[in-house]
């Protein structure tokens, strides 16, 4: 493996354009990422490894800029389903209800 150094410095957030989750991050932490980024101007993207190539998958939840209702999809839903949030109910129902619900949980 490479040992690629760590930059710790500051970076303002004006710098930063998206942050991107890997879809194994669990989801209490994806919940405390969105909770950080959501009142900001920062894009936020869940990632998976493409089923067919070698290349990830990007889901977008939050768009960067000015335009801040998330993207929900059977994929993101979970983010928002335990939350006390308006967008809660809609998420608990597409977990529910949505056909491909139980397939886009399945991780290569």
């Amino acid at each position: 493996m490479h040992q690629l150094p760590v930059f710790t410095a500051e970076v303002p957030h004006e710098a930063i354009h998206f942050v991107s989750m890997g879809e194994r991050t669990p989801v209490p932490e994806q919940q405390e990422i969105f909770q950080l980024l959501h009142n900001t101007k920062i894009g936020l993207t869940l990632s998976a490894i493409d089923n067919v190539g070698y290349e990830f998958r990007q889901e977008i939840t939050l768009y960067p800029g000015d335009f801040r209702t998330p993207t929900i999809s059977p994929r993101t839903a979970h983010i928002f389903a335990g939350t006390n949030s308006p967008f809660a109910g809609m998420a608990r129902w597409m977990i529910k209800n949505h056909p491909s619900s139980k397939l886009v949980k399945k991780t290569l």
